[in-house]
């Protein structure tokens, strides 16, 4: 009887330890945060859309520069 409580015993240890390793072990990927930068160029000023730095504002974006002829 003392075996079997042994064998029993170490059986559910040996589980324990092996799901404790396994599942400490996947690790859960993050993702990265990544920036991009755009150049956005029209031939004509007098076609620009109506309020465009609105528009690229809403659309997660944001106007750094604008040259003037």
């Amino acid at each position: 009887m003392n075996m079997k409580k042994g064998i029993v015993t170490g059986a559910l240890s040996l589980a324990l330890c092996a799901s404790a390793v396994f599942t400490g072990s996947a690790g859960v990927g993050q993702a990265e945060a990544s920036e991009k930068n755009y150049l956005v160029v029209f031939k004509d000023e007098a076609n620009l859309p109506a309020g465009y730095a609105d528009l690229v504002k809403k659309a997660g974006g944001q106007v750094e520069n604008k040259l003037n002829k």
